[in-house]
């Protein structure tokens, strides 16, 4: 085997360990779920018992719920935020 074949095998190993790398650090990245809504009372903690329980059965995945007013509220929050581009995932 010549030396520019052996550099060449070198060089595509070692493409092929960062991207297996970088992809095996991609899988395991932490996902976080933005969840508004607008139930009051009782009904936040019934949300917030469901999004604990998805949590502790899915791990990598986490689910925020948060409480953001009245419907008109949150619908008006989610507008506003869909127009700045940071609107949540789930509402």
């Amino acid at each position: 085997m010549s030396h520019k074949s052996s550099l060449r095998y070198v060089i595509v190993f070692f493409v092929i360990s960062v991207f297996l790398f970088l992809s095996v650090n991609l899988v395991q990245a932490e996902v976080k779920v933005k969840f508004w809504h607008a139930m009051s009372g009782k009904r936040i903690d019934l949300l917030k018992g469901l999004a604990e329980d998805f949590n502790k059965t899915h791990p990598g995945i986490t689910v925020e719920s948060q409480y953001v007013g009245s419907y008109n509220e949150t619908l008006n929050k989610t507008i506003a935020a869909v127009k700045a581009g940071n609107p949540p995932h789930i509402f």
